[in-house]
Order: C-alpha cells, then sequence, then structure tokens
C-alpha cells in the first residue's frame, strides 16, 4: 500500500492497495468473515477493500488472509506501474 501526500495540507490524499477484489467477486463473504480488521466492505456487485483499515495481514499471515479464503480467487495483487513505482519511492514505500 502507498498514500499520497498534499504538499500544501500534508493531508493524504491517495491511497494505493496492492491488492484489488476483482470482477469474479460473487459477493460471496468469505473474505469479509476472515478479514482482522474490517477491511472487506460490502459494495454492490462486489466487495471492496477499504485501504485505511488493510494492513495484508503483515502480522496474522505470510499472505492477506482474505486471498487465501477466496473461493473464486477474485483477489489478486495489482502489478505495480511505473507511476506506482515513482510515487512509492517518493513516499519511502517499497513494493515488494
Amino acid at each position: 500500500m502507498s498514500c499520497r501526500m498534499s504538499p500544501a495540507a500534508g493531508e493524504i490524499t491517495e491511497i494505493q492497495m496492492a491488492f484489488a477484489i476483482g470482477f469474479q467477486c460473487i459477493a460471496c463473504g468469505a473474505c469479509r468473515s476472515t478479514c482482522p480488521n474490517g477491511a472487506i466492505q460490502g459494495a454492490r456487485p462486489r466487495f471492496r477493500i477499504e485501504p485505511l483499515l488493510c494492513t495484508e495481514c503483515v502480522l496474522f499471515s505470510h499472505q492477506p488472509l482474505c486471498v487465501a479464503e477466496c473461493p473464486v480467487r477474485a483477489i489478486v495483487e495489482r502489478s505495480p506501474t511505473p507511476s506506482t513505482i515513482h510515487n512509492n519511492l517518493q513516499n519511502g514505500v517499497h513494493h515488494e
């Protein structure tokens, strides 16, 4: 996850998640019930990850628990784009 800060106000203006819930989501709720942080939010037609709550299960598992639990593999790691990599480096966040 990376954050972009507003230079004038010092506020977070954009958060880019390393994981996303794709169109394959069948809204079964398996990911939502397994998330230790309550970061999976209901939305129509599919669930979404709330970036301010998601910690990617760093303290709980070697991978996000929602990824392991999804029966249709709808939660995928986003591929970093050149602009995302640049923003992450500027903000001190390293994408592995």
